[in-house]
């Protein structure tokens, strides 16, 4: 499995890379919602792990550029948000907005 980790946080970023690295699974890593795009347009990923709000371009932004030009990988987003609307795409044919609580 092959997942692309896009978090703006340097120290969380390395923490969730050795876990997961841990459990065999490979992990690109961006720093920023830009290098994000272009990795996403580079290289096919199993899954993405994607902060909500980081520098330059936002995850919210990231998803939808992503969509548009239909690269339908898996994303989980992260957030220190306790409350927030995301966008999802369910089916290649439906967009719907849904909000989710974080604990």
């Amino acid at each position: 499995m092959r997942i692309l980790l896009i978090e703006d946080d340097k120290n969380l970023q390395e923490s969730l890379t050795f876990q997961l690295s841990r459990e065999g699974i490979s992990v690109d890593q961006c720093l920023d919602g830009e290098e994000g795009l272009l990795a996403v347009r580079k290289q096919i990923h199993d899954l993405i792990l994607l902060e909500r709000m980081m520098p330059f371009l936002d995850g919210m932004e990231l998803l939808r550029i992503m969509r548009r030009e239909e690269i339908q990988t898996p994303v989980i987003f992260l957030t220190a948000l306790g409350h927030m609307t995301t966008w999802s795409s369910p089916s290649h044919s439906k967009n719907c907005w849904q909000e989710s609580t974080v604990c």
